[in-house]
Order: structure tokens, then sequence, then C-alpha cells
């Protein structure tokens, strides 16, 4: 019965340590946990014909008429399989590096704005997607804004946060 009482302290240990997952961590947030992090998204109206684009600081503003803002939790995110499959693809090495949003704030005229921050509020990422990102002639999307600079289009960029926008909204047309 000694020889035996190791070998099922062993397989005991063993299948505790099978239920238990390591959570998935993505090189975009660094050290963050995803569980941790919030992502707050800012949009425009779809139902509003505008003179001219909003400028991000306008979008950003809660006071501005016919603009939505929304928060969404790090756990949440986690059920998201379109946010997730975002986050595998982003290499900070490839993208991009965070920056100040002053630097940018007043070039971009994005119709939907997202950024992930950490527990402490540190922006990890932001996105801008819509108005200065569509080439006029076409009508189609063919950038997106990354921590203020251009990249090229991926609809993965929308469709991962499409379900969080609560009022109407047009999507980038590609």
């Amino acid at each position: 019965m000694k020889r035996f009482l190791p070998l099922l302290l062993a397989a005991l240990l063993l299948l505790s340590a099978c239920g238990q997952t390591k959570p998935k961590t993505y090189k975009i947030l660094g050290q963050a946990r995803l569980e941790d992090c919030t992502l707050s998204i800012h949009y425009d109206d779809g139902h509003i014909l505008r003179r001219r684009l909003l400028f991000l600081d306008e979008l950003l503003d809660e006071e501005t008429s016919f603009t939505h803002h929304t928060v969404v939790s790090g756990t949440e995110l986690m059920e998201n399989e379109l946010f997730l499959a975002l986050l595998e693809k982003l290499d900070p090495a490839e993208l991009p590096p965070e920056q100040d949003l002053a630097n940018y704030s007043g070039r971009i005229s994005p119709t939907v704005y997202y950024v992930l921050r950490d527990r402490d509020g540190k922006k990890l990422f932001d996105v801008g997607l819509g108005g200065d990102n569509v080439n006029p002639e076409t009508s189609q999307a063919e950038s997106i804004d990354f921590n203020g600079e251009k990249i090229p289009y991926d609809a993965l960029y929308f469709s991962c946060v499409e379900s969080y926008l609560t009022e109407p909204y047009k999507a980038p047309a590609r």
C-alpha cells in the first residue's frame, strides 16, 4: 500500500493540473492580461449626414451631439473570438508604436475609434476607422489609423468591435 500512495498522489496532482489552463498571451499586450484591460469605443451616428468629418477630438467629446461611447470589459473581450483573432494577429514589431494622442488627434477623422487600455489606464493601442481612410474616388476603405499611423485596411479591425456598436453605424465599405 505504501508503494501505491506516491503514485496515487502523483496521479491526483496530474489530474488537477489538467483542469487548469494558462491564460493566452498576446504580444501586443506586453505584460498586461486581457481580462484586466478595457476597450473604449467611440463612434459617430450612422444616420447623421455631416458637412465635414469629425476630427478625433470632436468624436471623443462626450458632449458632441450624436456621437456614441461604450466601454467593454476585458472579461467580455475574452469571449469575442474576432477580437481575440485581432490580438493574435497584432505584432508590435510590425506596427506603429503607441504614441501620445496629442500627436495625431487633429490629423485623423475616424467614424469609429477604439482604444485598449491596461488596468492602470495605460494605452496599449488605438484604432481609427472611417473618414480619412476611404478613397474618395472609389468610396472604399484603404487604410486604418493604428496608433495614429496609416496601415493597410483589414476588415477584422471593424468586425471585432461591430457587435458593441449599440446605435446605427454604417460600416466602412470594402
